[in-house]
């Protein structure tokens, strides 16, 4: 069994798509970079910033170590 579906394939599509894109200088608006979500078949919100203050990483340390 394969634990990624095809949007894993979408977003690697869309890598190499933005990665063509920004080399190539195709800019969407001025100043602006391509996104690889830009290149994606359907609307995907945008990744949510990840906190990584020391308090959390401990929390979730501890929570895998206390099994939970």
């Amino acid at each position: 069994m394969n634990p990624w579906d095809e949007r894993r394939s979408d977003l690697r599509a869309g890598v190499i798509a933005s990665s063509i894109a920004n080399y190539a200088g195709k800019c969407l608006k001025e100043n602006t970079t391509a996104k690889p979500l830009d290149f994606m078949p359907y609307d995907q919100p945008e990744p949510e910033e990840i906190s990584s203050s020391p308090d959390d990483l401990d929390q979730f340390l501890a929570s895998i170590y206390n099994g939970g």
